[in-house]
């Protein structure tokens, strides 16, 4: 019965698996770190928290558009114009394609991005990263 039920799980998490990306963020300090399994947290209702590992919200005009990190070669994240927690910052999306795409992220001190390190669990605030290259 051990042997179904891990079997089971294992063929549940690994679509999961299968579907998060290797990033390699840059920070605003300029610190650069490979970050594995790659996923982000924007607040819900209620202070819960949704996990999207497929890709990056990005607003495109009044839209809120989900950007899959199959389809992204990298991000650059403008610096904020306010001082204190930014509502809204400006994104350079580099497709795959070759085409670039002027966006903006929504709130990013209200989402975390997530993974693993060499060093162990990884979170930083969208507010604070200024690229992010996909890796896989």
């Amino acid at each position: 019965m051990s042997k179904i039920l891990r079997l089971t799980a294992f063929l549940v998490l690994l679509p999961a698996l299968a579907l998060a990306a290797d990033l390699r963020i840059t920070d605003s300090s300029g610190a650069q770190v490979t970050v594995r399994n790659a996923s982000i947290d924007y607040s819900g209702v209620l202070g819960s928290a949704v996990r999207e590992s497929n890709g990056i919200r990005v607003r495109q005009g009044d839209a809120t558009v989900t950007v899959k990190w199959k389809d992204i070669q990298s991000l650059t994240i403008a610096a904020p114009r306010e001082a204190s927690r930014p509502s809204r910052l400006d994104v350079d999306v580099l497709l795959r394609n070759g085409r670039r795409v002027a966006a903006a992220l929504s709130n990013p001190a209200d989402a975390k991005l997530r993974g693993r390190t060499d060093l162990g669990e990884y979170a930083l605030g969208l507010d604070k990263v200024r690229a992010i290259e996909t890796l896989r």
